[in-house]
């Protein structure tokens, strides 16, 4: 299965901010299940305030327990290759 487009745009700002020093790791709580989760989130400094964009979420545990690698890999993203 190929990577989505607007996946790829998440993961291209993700590697744009960390390299401009704009991500953070927030304690947020998982709406649905009221649980506790490390979120990492891009900074947007250009106004008065500070705004966090989420991206996504640590996992808790074992994450080779939690994922199913893919079969045979179709698309692997290395930033600044593709």
């Amino acid at each position: 299965m190929a990577i989505k487009a607007h996946d790829q745009e998440k993961f291209d700002a993700l590697c744009e901010a960390a390299r401009d020093g704009r991500l953070a790791l927030l304690q947020c709580e998982d709406k649905e299940t009221g649980e506790y989760r490390a979120v990492i989130c891009i900074v947007d400094d250009s106004g008065d305030d500070y705004q966090m964009e989420p991206l996504g979420h640590l996992v808790n545990g074992n994450p080779f327990e939690q994922y199913k690698p893919p079969g045979e890999p179709k698309e692997i993203v290395i930033p600044g290759r593709h």
